[in-house]
């Protein structure tokens, strides 16, 4: 069975069917990339275990190795680079970029961050770090 750029036989074609009958308007490329992704729409993600435990997200581009990797129900991200916004379970509004941009933030909103390891939170709202 094929399904889209996905070539599966037996249990993981059906999995992969259901999963794609959940969800809408996802495009993945990377191993384990938006692996449990059920009712979110128009995430885009490219890397090893990008956005994997996405559930009900939406609208979150992500490329690299580990971006967004524990988002969950986080919405409007914008993840470029290894590891940014890996623990950003439920934080929304963010785009990051740089290696390891918001690495250990969990919640929030309203954040930008620049630059490898730029603000090392673990919850908050409206801040802005650039990172020569």
């Amino acid at each position: 069975m094929t399904i889209g750029l996905i070539r599966a036989s037996g249990a993981v074609a059906i999995r992969l069917l259901c999963s794609a009958l959940r969800a809408q308007t996802h495009t993945a490329t990377g191993a384990r990339a938006l692996i449990s992704v059920t009712t979110g729409a128009g995430d885009t993600t490219n890397g090893y275990h990008s956005i994997i435990t996405d559930t009900t997200g939406t609208g979150g581009p992500a490329i690299g190795f580990y971006a967004l990797f524990s988002n969950t129900s986080g919405s409007y991200n914008t993840a470029q680079g290894s590891s940014v916004l890996r623990y950003a379970a439920t934080a929304s509004a963010i785009p990051a970029t740089g290696c390891q941009g918001l690495y250990l933030i969990l919640t929030g909103t309203d954040m930008t961050s620049d630059g490898d390891l730029s603000l090392s939170l673990t919850a908050g709202s409206q801040n802005t770090a650039v990172v020569p």
